[in-house]
């Protein structure tokens, strides 16, 4: 459905030079979509503007949902009715005889009490209880994306001149990339770890801000923690979530 809405909606909406790749006219067209017209075209996923002909398996996913959801009654979507623009809200009612929002099934809300920190076996939440409220800047850029070695060293630089406490979910192979010595300078107020309890990290009292690539699941849950972002979208749906945090629903800001 997504695919073909937008499809449909590029079909009127965006000019043949649009359509032939002109970057520039494309990042200035927005959606013909009711409630989403903060959104630019350039924010979807390549896989499903008209221009790219080339078939990829998120592509041919988008195409098989696409075809099942046309013959369906009921959809149960994995989100809050209180987030959706009113307009888009009536348009999917206007679709389905049943709109079923069973909110982010992956979160509890409120979400739970966190655990013992002794029992954080990565000591991200022993760490975070030595630092004030809201002052740590949470950074995770997920497990897939790769980060230019020129922006790496852009927010190293950040980190070590600002002082503000930070904690960094950063994959191996990508510490590798730090500058010499970053570590050992920022140890009194960083912390760098390969991998991070998230959903902890995010509910704990001392996180104050989240530097995501806006991955759905890192989206919703800063969004269930009252955790504010600052954007920095690379694939897939990234572009479209930064664009709604940041326009939208005003929690972030894009980087």
């Amino acid at each position: 459905m997504i695919r073909q809405h937008y499809a449909n909606s590029l079909s009127y909406g965006c000019s043949n030079s649009c359509r032939d790749g002109n970057d520039v006219e494309l990042e200035e067209k927005t959606l013909e979509i009711p409630g989403l017209s903060e959104l630019h075209i350039a924010d979807l996923p390549v896989e499903v503007l008209p221009r790219d002909a080339q078939e990829t398996p998120f592509s041919c996913l988008l195409g098989q949902i696409g075809n099942m959801v046309l013959k369906v009654d009921t959809l149960v979507v994995n989100f809050y009715q209180e987030l959706y623009p009113k307009p888009l809200l009536n348009d999917l009612k206007s679709k389905f005889s049943n709109l079923l929002n069973v909110g982010f099934i992956s979160l509890s809300m409120p979400p739970p009490s966190l655990p013992p920190s002794t029992e954080d076996t990565t000591g991200c939440l022993s760490w975070l209880d030595s630092q004030k409220s809201k002052t740590v800047a949470y950074i995770s850029f997920g497990t897939v994306a790769n980060i230019p070695q020129s922006e790496i060293e852009e927010l190293t630089e950040a980190l070590e001149a600002s002082r503000i406490p930070f904690l960094w979910s950063l994959r191996d192979n990508i510490k590798d990339c730090l500058p010499n010595g970053f570590l050992e300078r920022t140890i009194m107020h960083g912390k760098v770890v390969p991998w991070a309890p998230q959903t902890q990290v995010l509910a704990h009292s001392s996180t104050g801000v989240f530097m995501t690539h806006c991955g759905a699941n890192s989206v919703y849950e800063s969004i269930a923690n009252g955790i504010p972002m600052i954007c920095r979208p690379f694939f897939a749906d990234n572009k479209l979530n930064a664009r709604l945090i940041v326009d939208v629903w005003r929690i972030g800001y894009k980087n």
